[in-house]
């Protein structure tokens, strides 16, 4: 490690807390979507989850590197908002989205257009939950009976 950046971190000032992990939205969901796992002892939940660390390239850097770099690209500056999975294993069991404010707007519908058949087409499935006030504990329901077997 360069003297530089030795002194640049030894000096503190570089990085700062942002703010809490999750918005005041996706807590909400969050509590919600808590309460009900308490009867599902078996999953666990991961919050912000970098789509990254779930799905890689089908194109390999060796194959055709500048396809891959485009690719990668459009996953590794991203994260899942919520992630199940067993608790055993760790393998997941299913990808659940917020749909806010931001996603309403054109941008945001192609990304989840684009992460939909990601997911998609890695054969992992995915739930969109619109933002609300109150969330439906029988959807949820539904959903966790249907992926924990």
């Amino acid at each position: 490690m360069g003297t530089s950046l030795k002194k640049l971190i030894s000096e503190s000032k570089e990085y700062y807390y942002v703010k809490p992990l999750l918005t005041k939205t996706e807590y909400q969901f969050y509590v919600v979507l808590c309460e009900v796992l308490q009867a599902y002892k078996e999953i666990i939940l991961l919050t912000k989850i970098r789509i990254a660390d779930i799905l890689e390239p089908s194109v390999r850097p060796s194959e055709d590197y500048k396809v891959y770099k485009s690719l990668y690209g459009r996953i590794v500056n991203r994260h899942f908002d919520f992630v199940l999975c067993n608790r055993r294993t760790m393998k997941i069991l299913c990808i659940m989205e917020l749909n806010d404010h931001s996603q309403n707007r054109i941008k945001g519908s192609k990304r989840d257009e684009f992460i939909h058949k990601a997911c998609e087409v890695a054969g992992l499935e995915i739930f969109m939950f619109e933002v609300s006030n109150r969330y439906s504990i029988k959807s949820l329901k539904v959903i966790l009976d249907t992926i924990s077997g």
